[in-house]
């Protein structure tokens, strides 16, 4: 996909996302949209392995987007980001005043699945019937065999007249 034709679409995506509670009626949509961004609709965008940029549309709001040209690739998710970002922001907070416990070695925000993965170092059912009595029993989040990452400290300051060099730890994601 050229450059121009990606910017048309994010373009497009992006006026898709501000026209859709301009073609609502009060009944069909939650006007609180307004007060925060993302609104309620809106699920996120990312592009698919062929570099097609796809908007996600919360599925009760899908007859809102049925006239919408096929140029613009929507997919139709059960969360809303806001709710995913809620998610994520509950986690970090569980994970910060709940350090000891450590339920849980990371967790991530997927757009394209429209969920939260949570990693476990062993994701057993007991493991995960603990998580979901002490964190969250979200439909939203999946769960997967993590692990710490340990990742060696940067140097202070490069040594005088030499470059610090490759700073990038050596690690891929799940």
């Amino acid at each position: 996909m050229n450059v121009k034709r990606a910017a048309c679409l994010a373009l497009a995506s992006l006026l898709l996302l501000a026209a859709a509670p301009v073609f609502a009626t009060p009944t069909d949509f939650d006007y609180s949209y307004a007060a925060a961004f993302p609104p309620g609709h809106y699920g996120g965008v990312y592009l698919d392995k062929d570099g097609t940029l796809i908007t996600v549309i919360v599925e009760k709001y899908k007859h809102l987007y049925d006239q919408y040209p096929p140029e613009v690739k929507i997919r139709f998710g059960k969360y809303s980001l806001q709710e995913l970002n809620a998610l994520m922001n509950q986690l970090i907070a569980f994970s910060e005043e709940n350090s000891d416990l450590r339920l849980f070695t990371d967790a991530y925000l997927d757009v394209s699945e429209n969920c939260v993965y949570v990693g476990m170092l062993d994701p057993s059912d007991k493991n995960i019937a603990e998580f979901i009595r002490l964190v969250s029993d979200s439909p939203a989040i999946r769960f997967y065999q993590g692990e710490y990452d340990v990742i060696e400290p940067l140097p202070l300051a490069p040594e005088e007249g030499k470059d610090v060099g490759e700073s990038t730890p050596n690690f891929t994601l799940p």
